[in-house]
């Protein structure tokens, strides 16, 4: 069952028609892509590469420790931590990798 409305794989498709021909489209409507599937019967949640080295550190002194890290990195740590506690408390797994 879709919450998504009928429209929304066109609107999928229309967003991105500038990058495919119309036969790969339509190869593409025939799979179901676009539309939404769900989280299935056993949701987990993978956080990819959540490491040190991608979140900027607070003290401007330590920023050349880490070339990579950006200010949004710091921005997902409070996001993925609550994912991730709601994922717990449902007895859903959390896997992380690096």
């Amino acid at each position: 069952m879709s919450s998504q409305s009928p429209d929304s794989s066109e609107e999928f498709f229309a967003r991105h028609a500038h990058l495919m021909t119309a036969d790969e489209i339509a190869g593409l409507r025939r799979f179901g892509v676009g539309r939404r599937i769900g989280f299935g019967r056993r949701p987990a949640l993978l956080v990819i590469d959540a490491q040190k080295y991608m979140v900027e550190p607070k003290d401007p002194a330590k920023r050349d420790q880490y070339p990579a890290a950006c200010a949004s990195g710091a921005k997902a740590i409070p996001v993925s931590a609550s994912l991730a506690a709601a994922f717990r408390a449902a007895g859903a797994p959390v896997i992380y990798t690096r």
